[in-house]
């Protein structure tokens, strides 16, 4: 036996950067083909990996005859042992801190991942079959080996001095094998037999399934296979006596192996740079496929633990994070009542600029969605803001209207307010109101008091004013020079231009130190921390022109003109990401966001839960985690 250790920290480091630019920078063919695709924390190994598998603590697999093993303690794992052993590896199975290691010459080795690397071999013990494939029953501390004749059962409570308990015989060879609960799944080529083994060593075969697949897994009452042309075959074993089949979704490849992580399946193709499929399993019996992800190898092994996977490809093995949230769906929606224009939301409520005036809905209570009051306006309300019970609404040719709906039960028109310059677009941020005023730049208003509006302060930009969007104590104006002017207005009184930044863009969102530009169909994402030296620091390109957006939470959600809603994570605006696509047979042209919840307007108004599509990470330097 020889032992190595290498340190394979700068190659992960600089592979996750070739995956990230790769990701961001290909239109067609790209390394991320589909959102709600999982995200690579590292490619780990750099040669062929055959045989996977982990726990919370640990990561093993294997190329040829050597094992690999690291402790999944960081986002990714960076360092590698090798244990260099006699025989190619056939399998591997995990037992906490044990491996149960399979070779090509019917050999059965016992790893000690955390002993020194001279005593890791705890034990070797001889079959006498030809053997495929292992599963550990950590309740019977039995170790299931599929062999050419059945089963062999191995009694693994002292791993330092093995026990061949039992030979089972069956009809054909056991390619595969899968413990869950009180039953084993004895896989062969012509199908699955499913066994009840006592503790007695009594065998009880329960029912069969006929059918060829490759790889098995199994969750609650359903089985899952995939195989040749198959990505995903679903089994229903309610009554186990009789396995059906209840769903099936078919594809081109050869699909090799199958991970259950939650209520998602990742299933390895080993026939093109597909390596692997990722399936929304919360409803077995109508799966659908909701990501895939792209590499320039074929994949061999897919296992999981917790919320990652390892999956060992032709080139390496890449380890996954499965934190990604599935396609967003409306919670509850109301049908059109009303022409209906634009959207504003705060605080369990949504006001709709409908052809009779606003009509504000209370969403307060989940699923629902009440009717309140309806505040006659006969001019058309192009846009609204509100904040703290102030909604403020643009019209055509009145200017402004404020509204007072601090009091849900009885909301009023407060004030109008004329103007002479043009609103292009507007902000409100506690007691002043931002303006984009055409071809006189930035407006703020004291609008504290609706009835007794005052100026605070202007400055010109540019150009002609038409967006404007606020992030601490800076504002950002676009003008139609195509160029992004950043204004300090720590003094509103008198707001001072710090920085200029060529970027257009027909809308802003500001946060923090980051401004969103929608530049038609592209999202740009400006570094303002420093405001006289302003830089794009992300652009993602949509699938099609972005029509309204809005930020919640981490999560910019993009409705665009294909009648789809895109959504990109900015937990790090340094490195977006798109995660997930709706795709609807209806138009959304408006969105408004608040805490936890997005609306729409789709000619109604469709809710969505926001809080859930994001969670926040569960891995973080120094933290230990699968």
């Amino acid at each position: 036996m020889r032992y190595r250790q290498r340190d394979f920290k700068g190659a992960a480091r600089y592979w996750g950067l070739v995956f990230c630019i790769v990701g961001f920078s290909l239109s067609a063919g790209s390394v991320l083909r589909a959102w709600g695709c999982p995200e690579e924390h590292s490619r780990w190994v750099m040669a062929p990996v055959t045989n996977v598998d982990l726990n919370e603590e640990w990561v093993v697999s294997s190329r040829g005859p050597i094992l690999m093993f690291a402790r999944a303690t960081t986002s990714a794992p960076q360092e590698t042992d090798e244990i260099e052993l006699d025989d190619d590896i056939v399998d591997l199975a995990l037992a906490g801190h044990l491996t149960y290691v399979l070779t090509a010459r019917d050999q059965l080795i016992v790893v000690d991942l955390s002993a020194p690397p001279d005593s890791g071999v705890l034990s070797r013990f001889e079959l006498n079959s030809v053997s495929s494939a292992m599963a550990v029953d950590h309740e019977a501390q039995w170790l299931y080996v599929g062999n050419d004749t059945g089963l062999s059962i191995v009694d693994i409570s002292q791993p330092s001095e093995l026990n061949l308990l039992a030979q089972i015989d069956l009809p054909s060879a056991v390619m595969n094998v899968v413990v869950s609960g009180d039953f084993v799944y004895a896989v062969s080529k012509g199908g699955f037999s499913i066994l009840r083994i006592s503790g007695s060593l009594e065998v009880e075969e329960v029912g069969q399934w006929t059918g060829y697949f490759d790889d098995i897994t199994v969750d609650g009452d359903y089985a899952f296979l995939s195989g040749h042309q198959t990505m995903l075959r679903v089994v229903s074993l309610s009554d186990p006596t009789e396995p059906v089949t209840v769903a099936s979704i078919q594809g081109t490849g050869s699909y090799v192996s199958i991970a259950i992580v939650g209520n998602v399946a990742v299933v390895a193709n080993r026939s093109d740079s597909t390596v692997c499929s990722v399936i929304d399993i919360s409803n077995p019996e109508t799966p659908e496929i909701i990501g895939e992800m792209s590499w320039l190898a074929y994949a061999f092994e897919v296992a999981s633990s917790g919320d990652y996977c390892a999956l060992g490809v032709a080139n390496g093995l890449l380890y996954l994070d499965l934190t990604f949230p599935p396609r967003p769906y409306p919670l509850w929606s109301i049908d059109p009542q009303w022409l209906l224009d634009s959207l504003a939301a705060e605080d369990g409520r949504v006001f709709a600029a409908t052809d009779q005036g606003v009509q504000i809905l209370d969403i307060s209570e989940e699923g629902k969605i009440t009717m309140g009051s309806l505040i006659p306006q006969p001019e058309w309300l192009y846009e609204m803001v509100v904040e703290n019970g102030l909604l403020v609404g643009r019209t055509w040719d009145e200017g402004l209207v404020f509204f007072d709906v601090s009091d849900a039960d009885s909301p009023s028109k407060v004030a109008t307010w004329r103007t002479w310059w043009d609103i292009q677009d507007m902000e409100i941020r506690g007691r002043d109101l931002f303006v984009a005023a055409g071809w006189d730049g930035l407006k703020i208003f004291d609008v504290s008091d609706p009835t007794s509006i005052h100026t605070r302060g202007g400055v010109e930009v540019s150009g002609y004013a038409a967006n404007v969007a606020v992030a601490d104590a800076t504002a950002a104006v676009s003008d139609n020079n195509r160029n992004l002017s950043l204004i300090d207005i720590s003094d509103p009184q008198n707001p001072v231009i710090r920085g200029l930044l060529p970027a257009a863009g027909s809308r802003i969102i500001g946060r923090e130190d980051y401004f969103y530009l929608n530049a038609y169909n592209r999202i740009r994402i400006v570094d303002a921390g420093d405001p006289e030296n302003p830089r794009i620091v992300a652009d993602v390109t949509m699938s099609d022109r972005i029509l309204s957006f809005g930020l919640v939470g981490r999560q910019l959600w993009c409705l665009l003109a294909d009648d789809s809603i895109e959504l990109i994570d900015v937990g790090n605006p340094l490195t977006p990401r798109l995660v997930s696509r709706v795709e609807r047979n209806y138009v959304g042209d408006d969105i408004a966001v608040a805490e936890d919840f997005v609306a729409v307007n789709s000619g109604g108004v469709r809710i969505f839960e926001s809080e859930p599509c994001f969670p926040e990470p569960r891995l973080s330097q120094g933290r230990s985690s699968p």
